[in-house]
């Protein structure tokens, strides 16, 4: 944690991100997570793209679990071991979410070891069902 009100600093180039002359990235904008939130999500972050051909971006991804809601899928992304590789074509946006060591069990309410080198569909992940329900009892004056 850093001074500044317990909200991590975020590192606006990320080391992990593969990138190059021959390869350049949309641009991707990062931002900490709350201090409400700190405890199992690292950051966000916003990549957005418009790109004339399709454009292959690699990361060597942090060994934690990821959730991604873009304009085509939203997915729940276990630890990749090595290098990932995405395809980005036409125009689109993301919005990710990395969580902490260890928070991704928390939320997909299983071991993560089911979703290494993969991913599953968000409606998959019972943490999340757990937590729109309990809302929806708390708004609605169900429980």
């Amino acid at each position: 944690m850093s001074d500044n009100g317990g909200v991590r600093a975020v590192d606006p180039v990320d080391r992990a991100h593969l990138t190059g002359v021959t390869r350049p990235s949309p641009p991707i904008h990062r931002y900490p997570a709350s201090r409400e939130l700190a405890d199992p999500v690292e950051r966000f972050w916003i990549p957005v793209w418009s790109l004339p051909e399709p454009s292959t971006q690699s990361t060597l991804q942090h060994p934690v679990c990821l959730v991604v809601i873009s304009n085509t899928y939203a997915r729940f992304y276990g630890v990749t071991r090595g290098r990932s590789s995405v395809t980005l074509e036409g125009d689109g946006w993301a919005v990710g979410t990395m969580f902490t060591p260890a928070a991704g069990r928390l939320l997909l309410g299983r071991s993560v070891s089911e979703v290494t080198d993969t991913f599953i569909d968000l409606t998959e992940v019972d943490g999340l069902l757990t937590t729109r329900r309990s809302s929806r009892r708390f708004v609605h004056g169900d429980g």
